[in-house]
């Protein structure tokens, strides 16, 4: 059997900027060139995948600008009459040769101020032209005393105002607004301190400064009022996160620092421990906080239990799971306000739990809208486990004329203890890959090779098309959703499908669909019942293969020549390829049974 002229996935996904990149033999030296796709999901926070770590790994973004780099010149605004200095102008009397926390000489910077006791305030603040922190959002810089070791990380409201001892490691006064304040050590005297909020007055600013004491705005004074040595504290790195904590550092300069599910990047995803390239269609998750339990507006706790953030390891591999534990006999209940869905409409409920020890759990849907009716309700303490976390489904379909509905959990009773994270409603008949929330609802976009033009690939001077076999393997069938849009894979002549055939998912089996579009003639298809389908292409006859057995063939079908343009795209489908192959010949039957077995 001779090489591909197109090869993706298979064990080796690889994706590139904005880029799917595959792999085509070239016309003379038979050896593979990289082929790229462009993809399109647009400037979209809400996708998630599983990496191969087996995490779920969000779009993460350090919101600051300049987060290593304090000079007023830039985006930090210098309030009152603090002082900037970096290594390269350090004044007289401060050291010149700190090391900062990772061990860099050039990096660290000195927050300070002048040698006078006139100075109501010092602070050194970064100004937000369009702030976004009426949400949960985590607040974090590295820090080391110099002379003077309080830190202060607040707002023009005041509501998140707290206050860190360097030199013992502790926090001190928290403001009203705060969900957490932590230092956690780095080294060498330096601490990373963090403030977690969920701040809904309207900030202007960020600050990080410098006071003389706990809970004072007061200024802090030099050490030497007549001299030239200078007290303050070093800070470096910066990072304005989304959520429960504060992530990873990320560099940022002029445009904020990003990482993980980045826009536009393809989502190679893990979920089922092998690589396949995963496009959904558009879901809103319709709860405003997706992680934060704890927050009374939005999760109330109806009973004697307690519930507590950020107490062990989420799916997402950071500390920032929940416990619901009841008290007592009966079970606790953590129920979400109220949300307004469309009635006669399928949703599905999903999150993420794990027991601790408790003997029993449920989880529902609520019609508040009629005395509290089931409308979805299930009992899943047996499939949680002590060891591992299970996302857990409940599918539901609204009655007919009430809208508000609310999600609960209830935990164990006898002290019973459950964790959560990630808790999503969406409109569907099957739960999509987890959208994060932290204060409203948020929509992850349909996502695809693009419709028109720039998304197809033109393999005109790899691959003729005349004969050929078309190998895709799919994770599930159906690998489509059962919504009424249509992904899937297609080759044609790159006009309009005349000529082509496509492979999508059949409304009406729910199973998978090739269609065929000749020249002439009417289209017709077959429903393929499996994951591995090989179709070839020898003059007018065609052989579909299905995990490993010919399931069909056609004869004297009108089709064009040149079948080079190949297009994978989502649109409104739920779509999971784990390989597809293109073959400039068509195979024999028995590597037609290999590449399906």
């Amino acid at each position: 059997m001779s090489k591909a002229s197109l090869e993706l996935g298979g064990g080796n996904w690889a994706a590139k900027d904005t880029k799917l990149l595959g792999y085509a033999v070239g016309d003379t030296s038979g050896k593979y060139l990289p082929r790229e796709f462009t993809f399109s999901r647009g400037a979209d926070i809400g996708a998630t995948r599983v990496n191969k770590d087996g995490l779920v790994e969000k779009f993460r973004e350090n919101q600051f600008t300049y987060s290593n780099d304090f000079r007023s010149s830039l985006h930090w605004g210098h309030a009152g009459l603090a002082a900037y200095y970096g290594p390269e102008s350090n004044p007289s009397g401060v050291p010149d040769d700190e090391q900062g926390y990772d061990g860099s000489g050039d990096v660290s910077f000195l927050l300070s101020t002048t040698n006078t006791l006139e100075n109501p305030t010092s602070v050194h603040q970064f100004n937000t032209t369009t702030p976004n922190i009426a949400a949960v959002q985590t607040f974090s810089i590295y820090a080391k005393a110099l002379g003077y070791k309080w830190l202060v990380i607040r707002t023009n409201t005041g509501t998140m105002d707290t206050y860190f001892d360097l030199e013992n490691g502790e926090v001190g006064t928290e403001g009203s607004a705060v969900i957490e304040a932590k230092m956690v050590p780095a080294g060498n005297g330096w601490y990373r301190c963090s403030v977690t909020v969920n701040n809904s007055a309207t900030v202007t600013s960020v600050a990080f400064g410098i006071s003389n004491g706990d809970n004072s705005y007061n200024f802090a004074a030099s050490r030497d009022e007549g001299g030239t040595n200078r007290g303050g504290i070093y800070v470096m790195h910066a990072q304005w996160d989304r959520g429960l904590v504060a992530a990873e550092y990320l560099e940022s300069g002029s445009t904020t620092g990003k990482a993980g599910v980045l826009d536009n990047l393809p989502r190679i995803d893990y979920t089922s421990g092998s690589a396949q390239l995963l496009m959904e269609p558009s879901r809103t998750n319709e709860l405003p906080h997706s992680e934060y339990f704890t927050r009374q507006t939005y999760w109330q706790l109806n009973s004697a239990g307690t519930r507590t953030d950020n107490v062990a390891v989420s799916p997402e591999g950071v500390k920032n799971a929940m416990s619901l534990k009841s008290v007592g006999s009966e079970y606790n209940i953590l129920r979400s306000a109220p949300v307004s869905l469309d009635t006669s409409t399928e949703y599905v409920f999903s999150f993420y739990a794990k027991n601790v020890d408790a003997t029993n759990a449920h989880y529902r849907v609520y019609n508040t809208d009629a005395s509290g009716d089931v409308v979805g309700s299930t009992s899943y303490i047996s499939q949680l486990s002590t060891t591992e976390w299970k996302r857990i489904e409940v599918s539901f379909t609204t009655n007919a004329t009430d809208t508000n509905y609310s999600v609960y959990f209830a935990s164990g009773n006898l002290g019973g203890e459950i964790l959560l994270w990630g808790a999503q409603l969406e409109k569907g008949s099957y739960a999509t890959s987890y959208i994060p929330t932290h204060g409203a609802s948020d929509t992850r976009t349909s996502e695809g090779i693009p419709t028109a033009g720039a998304g197809v690939v033109d393999m005109s001077s790899f691959f003729q098309g005349d004969d050929f076999t078309l190998v895709a393997h799919f994770a599930e069938n159906p690998v489509l959703s059962r919504d009424s849009s249509q992904g899937g894979i297609r080759l044609s002549d790159g006009d309009n499908q005349v000529g082509g055939f496509r492979i999508y998912r059949n409304s009406a089996s729910a199973k998978l669909h090739v269609l065929f579009d000749p020249t002439s003639g009417d289209d017709f298809g077959y429903i393929i019942d499996g994951t591995k389908v090989a179709i070839n292409r020898s003059g007018d006859d065609f052989k579909i293969f299905v995990d490993g057995s010919q399931t069909q063939s056609f004869t004297n079908v009108n089709f064009d020549s040149g079948l080079d343009d190949l297009k994978i795209w989502g649109d409104g489908s739920t779509i999971k390829i784990t390989k597809l192959k293109l073959f400039d010949e068509a195979l024999s039957d028995g590597d037609m049974v290999t590449e399906t077995s």
